[in-house]
């Protein structure tokens, strides 16, 4: 199968940053500066193109410290088809400081490995488990794009769209707007009367 690093992933990260931590864009030195200096040394490795040792030293200091949100932010940037494996082996066994944020990431990673199945079902677990709640929305989100693009199922998609609008409030109106933009571009119509993604 294969395999190439994470590209939907980082709209998790963005939406989630207020329980993990800042996102940290690969090249984005000016965010790494407010970071503690920990998760700085990762982020300067993975810049210099040394992605397996920044890897292992961001699990390693994760596994030290699983409190620090950003260096699981720091971790995903790591993601490419080189270490992509042993960091979708550590999310399945990550310390559980945020449960619901770790298997949003998990999904993301299956879905960059080419395994969306199992990415669905990690979504699933998030929406059975947050009901009404940011991370619950955005595995809606994620298991919509799933039906959209790997699985084909329109009607699925329709009804987790549906749903996601149903709960506008627990998103930001760019997010409702995505979502929404990416139904119609596979031909679909968001149902009517329910968007609210104009209101800015």
């Amino acid at each position: 199968v294969s395999q190439k690093a994470p590209a939907s992933g980082v709209n998790i990260l963005d939406a989630t940053e207020r329980a993990v931590g800042p996102k940290v864009g690969t090249a984005d030195t000016s965010a790494a500066s407010g970071l503690p200096d920990s998760v700085r040394v990762g982020i300067e490795l993975e810049q210099q193109g040394n992605r397996r040792s920044a890897s292992a030293f961001l699990i390693s200091l994760i596994r030290r410290h699983p409190a620090c949100g950003p260096a699981y932010a720091a971790l995903y940037g790591c993601a490419d088809s080189a270490t992509l494996p042993e960091i979708v082996d550590f999310f399945k066994n990550a310390p559980a400081h945020s449960p619901a944020i770790r298997s949003l990431i998990l999904a993301d990673l299956y879905q960059a490995q080419g395994e969306p199945d199992l990415a669905f079902g990690q979504n699933d677990s998030v929406i059975a488990d947050y009901p009404d709640s940011p991370a619950g929305v955005r595995a809606e989100y994620s298991n919509m794009l799933i039906d959209l693009n790997d699985k084909g199922d329109q009607q699925g998609a329709q009804a987790l769209l549906s749903n996601i609008e149903s709960q506008s409030d627990l998103m930001s109106p760019m997010e409702l707007r995505d979502a929404e933009e990416a139904f119609a571009l596979h031909g679909g119509t968001p149902p009517a009367g329910t968007s609210k993604s104009t209101s800015y």
